[in-house]
């Protein structure tokens, strides 16, 4: 099995989702149960009964798991079960992402979005991806409605699982922490995504997780998408992963890349200058009516133009080394 850092690539095919990363947690728990008892088993050299070594290794690892919510798991698997009982698609918009990171969302209110909730969008390694920042690890999120008056917006953001690929060697605490690291955030109705006070919002699940990211770039970055699938026409098309012999016993419902036919795919962004991209509001909604956007998309600034005259304001994104780097703040753009 070839892997990649991102840690759900198997033969260069996308197909470890989070989801099916989830699902399959069961079932890995007791083959790294059985692994830790051949292990002891095998290393044991004393007179007296193996056994109690190995349940002596696995209150150790019962008592180092212990040290992460064990709600945390439980909140994440009520999400993907939420997930399933609409429909379970999930959206990969690795290709999209870094041209949502560079789109604007400027006074946009998601109350009068009308689309089916309960879905996942895979993000990938955005460009401020570094595998030793646990909040840069966030990898995709889980989209819900809140029922109940003044329906809000529910958005669970879960992280990677750098080394999927030996998922069944770790000890059941490794995993459970690796699944625990995730955490939801409530846009209450009439919330401006951009300007928005996110210190005010309610937070669930991992509280260390969420005060290490930021919650306005993980807001705006949600929006973005959302605002992308919203659209009259989004550019979907369905994945071969679904498909895959290795995804057999998971739950597998519809899988769609997104814009393969809209954005360059081709990109290296370590060194890429954008001139932010916005939405464009045709249809405010209400009364009846759904909010309706255009997207105006970024695009790339080329030598010499990437720097701007003396005098002139800056109004472009730069990105380096997965960077990103802001030349203004993006708040007053």
């Amino acid at each position: 099995m070839e892997t990649s850092d991102k840690g759900y690539e198997m033969d260069g095919v996308s197909i470890w989702y989070h989801p099916f990363r989830i699902d399959r947690l069961p079932a890995i728990e007791k083959v790294q149960s059985a692994k830790l008892r051949a292990r002891v088993t095998s290393a044991y050299a004393g007179d007296g009964d193996v056994e109690e070594a190995v349940q002596a290794a696995f209150r150790a690892d019962r008592a180092k798991a212990g040290k992460y919510d064990p709600l945390g798991i439980s909140h994440v698997k009520l999400i993907r079960g939420h997930h399933m009982r609409n429909d379970g698609i999930i959206f990969d918009m690795s290709a999209l992402a870094p041209y949502l990171e560079a789109t604007w969302a400027d006074g946009i209110v998601l109350d009068n979005v009308e689309m089916n909730t309960g879905f996942y969008v895979h993000l990938g390694d955005t460009l401020e991806y570094d595998k030793d920042n646990p909040a840069s690890l966030i990898e995709g999120f889980y989209v819900s409605r809140v029922e109940g008056a003044g329906k809000g917006w529910l958005l669970t953001f879960v992280t990677n699982y750098p080394d999927w690929a030996d998922v069944e060697e770790h000890e059941n605490h490794y995993t459970r922490a690796r699944f625990s690291s995730a955490f939801s955030m409530e846009l209450p109705p009439g919330f401006d995504v951009a300007s928005g006070d996110y210190s005010k919002l309610e937070i669930s699940g991992d509280r260390e997780l969420a005060a290490a990211s930021s919650l306005w770039h993980l807001g705006r970055l949600a929006t973005n998408a959302i605002l992308y699938l919203n659209r009259a026409r989004p550019d979907l098309s369905g994945s071969i992963s679904m498909f895959s012999s290795a995804l057999v016993d998971q739950n597998v419902t519809a899988i769609y890349n997104c814009a393969l036919d809209e954005v360059y795919m081709d990109v290296d962004w370590n060194d890429v200058t954008l001139r932010p991209g916005r939405w464009k509001v045709t249809e405010a909604g209400g009364n009846g009516k759904k909010l309706m956007v255009d997207w105006i998309q970024p695009t790339m600034v080329w030598e010499p133009y990437r720097h701007p005259a003396p005098g002139e304001r800056p109004n472009v994104l730069q990105f380096r080394n997965r960077q990103r780097v802001r030349e203004e703040d993006e708040r007053e753009a």
